[in-house]
């Protein structure tokens, strides 16, 4: 199970689990499932923080939303690949892998720097930016957008040796 928290109303939790989505309003006490999964996996769920009643879901090889906090959900756009395993959100935007989205889930672009994205993460307090990292075997290498990943820069990188980029956070308060 994974659980994700409303980050506007703070008795509202999601949950994942072989069974599908559920959700909680009064603070875990009790749980209602709100989209049963057919296949028994995991989804990695994101809430939009800039608008806490969407939320959106991978599910399989695709992605399911939510505009109405959960309640209701139907498919999303079409993901450019099959493949994303990671969900992230920032206000009205979606990332899954290399495939973004600024109609939170309605259609999506490939973005992507030299070598791919292993892992991303949004920056908070500065809008369109985005730092991507990559992994190829043992290498890895740092990249920074200010354009929803229109363009990258390629910043300073760890040493060559065992530098595989595997997790990645944005420090909100700098």
């Amino acid at each position: 199970m994974a659980l994700f928290p409303d980050p506007v109303a703070s008795a509202t939790l999601f949950a994942t689990s072989s069974l599908g989505i559920s959700k909680s309003v009064d603070s875990g006490q009790t749980w209602r499932l709100v989209y049963p999964f057919t296949q028994g996996y995991v989804a990695p769920l994101a809430i939009d923080p800039g608008n806490h009643l969407r939320v959106a879901a991978l599910v399989g090889t695709g992605m399911i939303r939510s505009l109405d906090g959960g309640e209701t959900w139907q498919p999303a756009g079409t993901l450019c690949t099959a493949y994303a395993q990671k969900l992230l959100a920032a206000p009205g935007v979606l990332l899954a892998g290399p495939c973004l989205s600024r109609d939170w889930g309605a259609t999506f672009q490939t973005i992507s720097p030299q070598g791919g994205i292993a892992v991303a993460a949004f920056d908070a307090s500065h809008p369109g930016w985005i730092y991507a990292g990559s992994s190829a075997g043992v290498m890895g290498s740092f990249w920074l957008s200010t354009d929803y990943g229109a363009t990258w820069t390629k910043k300073a990188s760890p040493p060559t040796t065992f530098s595989g980029i595997l997790n990645l956070a944005a420090c909100p308060t700098l």
